[in-house]
C-alpha cells in the first residue's frame, strides 16, 4: 500500500515509457552516427580514387613529355632547352581543387601532406612551363619578324629556365609516382 502512495501506477508506466523512448532515441542516434561515418568514409574513398585517376593522367602526360624530351637527350644536345611549348591544361588539378575541403578529412596525416606537397610541386611546374611557353612563342615571333637581338635575348632566357624546368619536372614526376603508390595502398 505504501508503494502505491509513493508512486502511482501511471507515473511508473510513464517513467518506463520515457526510459524506453530515451533508449530508442539514443540507439537511433548511434545508428545514424554509424551511417554518417560510413558515408563519409565512402566519400573520402571516392575522392582518393578520383585523385588517383587525376594524378595518373598527369603522370602519364609528364612521362610522355619525359620520353619525348628525355633528360639524357637534352644533356647530349649542344643547346639544352625545351624548345617546344608544352600544353598546360587550365584545369589539370580540378579534382584536387574541387575537393580541397575533403582532403583535410583524410585520416592519414602523411597522405594529406603528400597530396598537398605533390600538387604544390605540380603547380610550380605548370607555372614554369607557362613561362617557358611564353618565352618560346615570343622567341619564335622575334625570329619570324627578323628581330635578332630580341630573339637572342629570349633564347638565352629559355636556356636559363631549362635547369629549373628540368628540376621541377623530375621532382614532380618523382612526387607524383610516390603519391600514386601511396594512393594505391590506401585504396586496396
Amino acid at each position: 500500500m505504501e508503494f502505491e502512495t509513493l508512486l502511482p501506477p501511471t507515473v511508473i508506466s510513464g517513467l518506463i515509457v520515457g526510459i524506453f523512448a530515451l533508449v530508442g532515441v539514443f540507439l537511433s542516434h548511434m545508428a545514424q552516427n554509424r551511417r554518417d561515418k560510413k558515408r563519409q568514409k565512402e566519400i573520402i574513398q571516392g575522392v582518393l580514387q578520383a585523385l588517383y585517376e587525376e594524378l595518373n593522367a598527369i603522370y602519364n602526360q609528364l612521362n610522355s613529355r619525359s620520353e619525348e624530351y628525355s633528360m639524357e637527350k637534352i644533356d647530349e644536345v649542344k643547346d639544352p632547352y625545351y624548345y617546344d611549348a608544352f600544353t598546360v591544361a587550365q584545369d589539370y588539378s580540378i579534382i584536387y581543387r574541387s575537393n580541397a575541403n575533403l582532403i583535410g578529412q583524410i585520416k592519414s596525416s602523411d597522405l594529406r601532406r603528400e597530396i598537398v606537397k605533390t600538387y604544390k610541386a605540380l603547380d610550380v611546374l605548370m607555372e614554369v612551363y607557362k613561362t617557358n611557353n611564353r618565352l618560346i612563342i615570343q622567341w619564335q615571333e622575334a625570329g619570324n619578324t627578323g628581330n635578332r637581338g630580341l630573339a637572342t635575348t629570349l633564347f638565352s632566357q629559355i636556356r636559363d629556365i631549362t635547369p629549373e624546368l628540368r628540376e621541377m619536372h623530375n621532382l614532380s614526376m618523382k612526387l607524383t609516382k610516390e603519391l600514386l603508390n601511396l594512393l594505391e595502398r590506401e585504396l586496396s
